[in-house]
């Protein structure tokens, strides 16, 4: 019976008629304008539906010979039945005029909730739709085994096929993507056995028209087979991130092999440079990332790739230098080049005029940057941190700005100023250039980089004021001074100044004094409240459109930061976090009381100044608190009761003045949550003795001044129970008792570390 022609009862199972009813009246009216179906109908009797007969969920979903037409969108209410385990679309293979089938999904790599199919008749679906030519089954785990019949579907522009199984004689195939999959166990050598490479024929007429095939992000080992190398038509092989034992078996002198356009051979385990590619001189993307290359980088790259190469991955190899001190500028098409975590010794190589993207940072390049790096007028990220690189700053950099994005020439050695002119609508996103030896001033042209997001100046020798003027830049989300000369007051002076994206400020080791000022913090506008409408991490995406398709690159930032009593790398900064620390400084005062309206800050650092008073109790406010270290003051008083609503609350660092025998009392009051964890972290190790003596006692959940002769202050870690957004993305890890991790990291001092990337 058809869908249209049903009536159905009145009486609803296990859930309430408003869950389902709707989603399913809608659906059938959607593609069926002369549905009848009645509002008062129980659907889980209707004809074609299957219902949970414990949770009354609607689990299957039969619309075949329902006499249904039109399309379902992605925003259809047939995608909102999400407990449906059984879809049944009857009679789709009567479309014998199908060309394009879509089953697949665009998603993250990192998805879980991929779809699986344990049931899908591919044998029919080969057998009628003879004349498909795009399938589309991307992400979809299908366990089924796939039927030798699929090979029947002969045209020759089948360009997408993504099958984690036997796919038989695929005869018309021309694009072959079977990336992100898990062919555990597996070699390419035999994956190629169930496909059959080299037996694409029809009739007398040879169909080798595979094009493309991916393979990426699998479990693939053993080598590269020679057999590969015969598919004369392979423009774009992609191999990289899998398990394969660094053996190219294709020869130089193959008649038959492919001119490659885009090769990914990256984490494949190569040691040393392909032979191959000699002859590869229509190369306009060349991956060969992550591997064991040692040796000098050949001169003949030069030659091949000087009229196409585009994009040159090398980074995270052995690459000592280039071969005969050839120049990067031979190839005149390079748009985007990757150097990084190698080990280049001697200058800066300076690439052709049309760079776009340059990174070589964490190498051992030394001397002076040359000014023919002016010449680059293209550039739109500049990345040489984390090398021996000293002199000062070409001034050339501001002229930059109306193209480049970001420059990151941190952890090196330069000397002298930051550059004084940046140009009016400067397109900077980022700025690092921590860990140098800068002096002097900012330079106010900064004004003049309204785009600006990330703004990196620790570890420095600037002398200057507290940069109120940046409040001018609309985008500024992190900035650091950290390590650096500051002096003179927070205060600012035009109370109508707001910082309306700043996310992450640190002030600490400077030489800032005076009073701790209200106004500071009713500067920091976006700490207040939040307009972020989904979760992502800072960073600068560019896109180089190719031949075929466009390509995206993403830089992500990074920044290090106090968080949890010690200094953290954040790889990659989320769009969430927000923090200030203002500690090691002279700031003085009380705690002001506008703190309590920064209710989206987690991380809140005032050590080591000397503010007075007690702690407010506004600072209850602030429930995404995760980490809060007042140590290091005059403070006195009891600890607020309401701090321990506080449920992010993961980190507290308590003064303790041993000179004059005061401590910050924690009250008969103050108590967790049975899952929480109280650590206790001084200079001494006999405290964790103690805590191990207490770490079983039912008592642990709560306790009062816990104290060993030698301490200086307390660190009480309240409220783990809601999961750390700061804590999780820093890959740390809270447990309700003492393991072997605290007694690692706490029981020395934190380091401040000036890590090489690798």
């Amino acid at each position: 019976m058809a869908l249209r022609d049903l009536r159905c009862c009145t009486s609803f199972k296990a859930f309430p008629s408003e869950q389902f009813l709707p989603l399913l009246l809608t659906l059938i009216r959607r593609l069926n304008h002369g549905s009848s179906v009645e509002k008062a109908s129980d659907c889980c009797l209707w004809d074609g539906v299957e219902c949970d007969e414990d949770t009354g969920y609607v689990t299957g979903l039969d619309l075949g010979s329902s006499s249904l037409h039109g399309s379902i969108s992605s925003t259809s209410s047939l995608f909102q039945l999400v407990h449906l385990r059984r879809l049944s679309l009857g009679e789709i293979t009567e479309l014998s005029h199908l060309t394009s089938l879509d089953l697949g999904r665009n998603v993250d790599s990192s998805a879980r909730n991929l779809l699986e199919l344990r049931s899908f008749d591919l044998r029919r679906l080969a057998r009628d739709l003879t004349g498909i030519e795009h399938l589309d089954l991307s992400s979809v785990n299908i366990s089924s085994t796939v039927p030798d019949v699929l090979a029947k579907l002969s045209s020759t522009a089948i360009y997408r096929v993504l099958i984690p199984s036997s796919l038989g004689d695929l005869t018309g195939l021309g694009y072959l993507n079977l990336g992100h999959n898990n062919f555990s166990g597996q070699s390419i050598t035999s994956l190629q056995e169930s496909i059959n490479w080299e037996q694409f024929r029809y009739g007398s007429r040879t169909l080798t028209q595979l094009t493309l095939v991916h393979l990426r992000h699998n479990e693939l080992h053993g080598p590269i087979p020679e057999s590969m190398s015969k598919l004369v038509n392979l423009e774009e092989l992609k191999l990289e991130y899998n398990q394969l034992s660094g053996t190219i078996e294709f020869s130089i002198d193959n008649t038959t092999l492919p001119k490659f356009k885009y090769l990914a051979l990256g984490d494949c385990n190569l040691s040393e440079f392909p032979e191959f590619l000699r002859s590869q001189d229509e190369l306009i993307y060349l991956h060969l990332g992550r591997n064991k290359i040692q040796g000098q980088i050949p001169k003949w790259l030069g030659d091949i790739g000087h009229k196409t190469l585009s994009i040159l991955i090398l980074r995270n190899n052995f690459f000592t230098g280039f071969e005969q001190s050839w120049e990067l500028s031979l190839l005149t098409k390079l748009q985007w080049l990757e150097l990084d975590s190698n080990k280049l010794e001697g200058q800066l190589p300076i690439p052709s005029p049309s760079l776009v993207g340059y990174s070589i940072s964490n190498n051992f390049l030394t001397g002076e940057i040359l000014p023919s790096l002016c010449n680059l007028r293209s550039l739109g990220f500049l990345d040489l941190s984390y090398n021996k690189l000293s002199g000062k700053f070409p001034n050339c950099l501001g002229d930059f700005s109306d193209s480049l994005l970001v420059l990151n020439l941190s952890n090196n050695f330069f000397r002298g100023g930051v550059p004084q002119v940046f140009r009016d609508e400067s397109s900077l996103r980022m700025i690092d250039v921590s860990h140098n030896q800068l002096e002097g001033q900012l330079p106010r042209s900064l004004t003049n980089c309204r785009k600006m997001e990330i703004l990196d100046l620790s570890y420095n020798r600037i002398s200057d004021k507290f940069p109120f003027w940046l409040a001018n830049l609309p985008k500024l989300q992190v900035l650091i001074l950290r390590s650096n000369q500051f002096s003179g007051s927070v205060k600012s002076p035009d109370t109508m100044l707001e910082f309306h994206k700043l996310q992450i400020i640190d002030l600490s080791y400077n030489n800032f004094t005076g009073i701790l000022a209200s106004e500071f913090f009713q500067t920091l506008r976006s700490m207040r409240f939040s307009d972020l409408k989904e979760f992502t991490y800072m960073q600068t995406i560019h896109t180089f459109q190719l031949p075929i398709y466009s390509r995206d690159f993403t830089y992500r930032y990074e920044i290090n930061l106090a968080n949890k009593g010690m200094y953290m790398k954040y790889w990659q900064i989320p769009n969430v976090i927000a923090a200030i620390d203002v500690s090691s400084n002279t700031l003085q005062g009380d705690i002001p009381q506008s703190i309590g309206t920064l209710e989206m800050v987690n991380a809140l650092n005032l050590s080591n100044n000397h503010l007075s008073g007690g702690i407010p109790s506004v600072l209850g406010n602030l429930a995404k608190l995760e980490s809060l270290d007042l140590s290091q003051n005059m403070l006195s008083g009891e600890i607020p009761q309401n701090l321990t609503q506080l449920t992010f609350l993961a980190y507290f660092n308590v003064p303790y003045h041993k000179e004059n025998n005061s401590i910050l009392s924690i009250t008969a009051h103050t108590r967790v949550t049975q899952d929480c964890t109280w650590n206790i972290r001084q200079r001494n190790l006999n405290v964790l003795r103690h805590l191990r003596s207490i770490q079983d006692s039912p008592k642990h959940q709560g306790f009062n001044n816990i104290l060993t002769k030698d301490n200086e202050w307390i660190a009480v870690v309240i409220g783990y129970g809601s999961g750390l957004v700061v804590g999780v993305v820093a890959g740390l890890r809270v447990s309700s008792r003492i393991p072997e991790w605290f007694v690692k990291t706490f029981g020395k001092e934190a380091r401040q570390p000036k890590e090489r990337r690798g």
